[in-house]
């Protein structure tokens, strides 16, 4: 056996490495080492999970995914999710079926409605509507109308929200505009029905447009002639609504208006010292 060899503890031969050699193997290791380094992080910045087996464990982001979000809320559908939802002077039967802050109460015209509560240092009642204790309804101070139907009706047209109007009102601040007026040819819904400016049929008596041609009454081809122009007797002639018997009472006994004024007979100055009956009166 050589002076270069040496026996270690397994009775294996292992040679004996100078300085330089140890030097050499141990550049080379790091050189080794740093590769590998490189890889990992190159790996890991490409998205992949690299290569240790505790990775998945380590990983904040894996971590997060298996924690549950909390469950959203399962909205409240029983019978007293939300507000109450009645309008002051809808019918009633009892509070349930009011808004909030209101109370179903009698009323002296129409039945039970609807009322809202008010303060009694600072009322803000509708149009026509006291604000009382009422104590057949509540100890609240409510809003009831005054003598009249439960009608929020702030243009006093008859027509607004509740069970005493005549109706439902599009605009309930302007009396002009409600479903018991004409559409006029104005580029406004004047009547509520939802169209503007709708073609009717022309009146002949009334000095409105219905079919908005821009010819009134009896200047309107619709209005034929003889038709009536008016309540006194007048008809539609050439265009105009004349009276047929003339600017005068011609007969004066006959029970009959010739002059569409409105006076029969004697009542009319045009039969001053005229016979008007057949036993000679004047």
């Amino acid at each position: 056996m050589t002076d270069a060899a040496s026996c270690g503890p397994s009775g294996s031969v292992r040679e004996s490495l100078n300085p330089a050699e140890v030097s050499q193997m141990r550049a080379t290791w790091f050189v080794l080492l740093a590769s590998m380094s490189m890889v990992v992080v190159m790996a890991c910045a490409d998205g992949s999970t690299g290569t240790r087996a505790d990775a998945t464990a380590d990983s904040p982001a894996t971590i997060d995914a298996l924690v549950t979000p909390d469950a959203p809320s399962t909205p409240d559908t029983g019978s007293d999710a939300g507000m109450r939802t009645g309008q002051i002077c809808d019918s009633c039967a009892d509070d349930s079926d009011c808004g909030d802050s209101q109370h179903c109460a009698p009323l002296t015209v129409g039945g039970r409605a609807c009322v809202p509560t008010c303060g009694s240092d600072l009322p803000e009642c509708p149009r026509a509507f006291n604000c009382i204790v009422d104590v057949a309804v509540s100890t609240d101070t409510v809003c009831e109308p005054v003598g009249g139907p439960c009608c929020v009706d702030e243009d006093a047209d008859g027509y607004g929200q509740g069970v005493g109007c005549m109706g439902r009102d599009c605009d309930d601040a302007n009396d002009d505009r409600n479903p018991g007026v004409p559409d006029l040819c104005n580029t406004i819904d004047d009547d509520c029905d939802g169209t503007v400016d709708e073609s009717d049929p022309e009146a002949c008596d009334d000095g409105v447009d219905q079919d908005c041609d821009m010819d009134v009454d009896c200047a309107d081809s619709d209005c034929a002639e003889g038709v009536a122009c008016d309540a006194l007797g007048r008809e539609c002639a050439s265009g105009a609504c004349v009276c047929p018997g003339g600017a005068t009472e011609s007969m004066c006994g006959d029970a009959t208006d010739q002059d569409c004024d409105g006076e029969i007979d004697c009542a009319d100055m045009d039969c001053d010292g005229a016979s008007c009956g057949a036993d000679g009166r004047t």
